[in-house]
């Protein structure tokens, strides 16, 4: 790695250290991987971009089921009801 005078491992490392304390703040980063010096690091940092996507995928399919279950729950006698 070429040394460049605006790089600083020290940061880049507590960008990411900070971010593995505390896992929610990934969601208001803007920061984007080509932002980092450090290959190590800019491939970490786009694991946990790509790893907080998929959990707020997954959240928003647990919310949306959640709800069709209340929905059914609602329902006189529930889904079971319908069928007869």
């Amino acid at each position: 790695m070429e040394r460049n005078p605006y790089f600083h491992i020290e940061v880049e490392q507590a960008v990411i250290g900070t971010l593995f304390l505390d896992g929610e703040l990934i969601k208001g980063c803007t920061l984007q991987p080509e932002h980092f010096y450090s290959t190590k690091l800019r491939n970490i940092y786009n694991l946990m971009q790509q790893l907080a996507e998929k959990a707020n995928q997954m959240m928003l399919y647990l919310l949306r089921r959640k709800r069709v279950q209340i929905i059914f729950q609602k329902l006189e006698g529930g889904i079971f009801a319908l069928s007869s």
